[in-house]
């Protein structure tokens, strides 16, 4: 906080751009063009028609996707759902979960969810770790804003 503005340092800018990135490759949209100021960020997306069901990600595709997501620890955990699910043969299960993956994908608000929720995570574990420390400036410190 400077002068009661937040103050978004450079690395902080770099890493919000990578998880903007990641977000970007799993939801599909395209960035057309964005800034990262030091205390907001604009951004123009593209986002796609949702495409015919025959052309939607499968299972391993999905996962292929979260595992690309830096941070993300709950591959595995999804990988042995829609493998309990083949095994059970149980198809509309595997489909639901499916759906709610897919669901996520071609969605402007998911995005920015997942945009918003990981970077704030992130910042929160430099809390925790003692990085820094919320609405002092500590090192490399930003202030931590809860995103809905």
């Amino acid at each position: 906080m400077v002068d009661r503005n937040f103050v978004l340092p450079e690395p902080e800018k770099e890493h919000f751009t990578l998880l903007m990135r990641e977000a970007e490759e799993f939801s599909e949209v395209e960035i057309l063009t964005y800034s990262v100021l030091t205390n907001h960020f604009h951004i123009l997306v593209a986002v796609p028609r949702i495409p015919e069901p025959a052309v939607r990600p499968n299972p391993q595709a999905v996962l292929d996707k979260l595992s690309r997501l830096s941070g993300h620890q709950s591959v595995d955990n999804v990988r042995q759902r829609f493998e309990a699910l083949r095994k059970a043969n149980d198809q509309a299960g595997e489909a639901a979960l499916l759906a709610k993956y897919h669901a996520r994908i071609w969605d402007i608000r998911a995005f920015m969810q997942l945009l918003k929720q990981r970077f704030t995570q992130w910042v929160i574990l430099l809390v925790l770790s003692g990085v820094c420390q919320v609405g002092r400036r500590v090192g490399r410190c930003v202030r931590v804003t809860a995103w809905k």
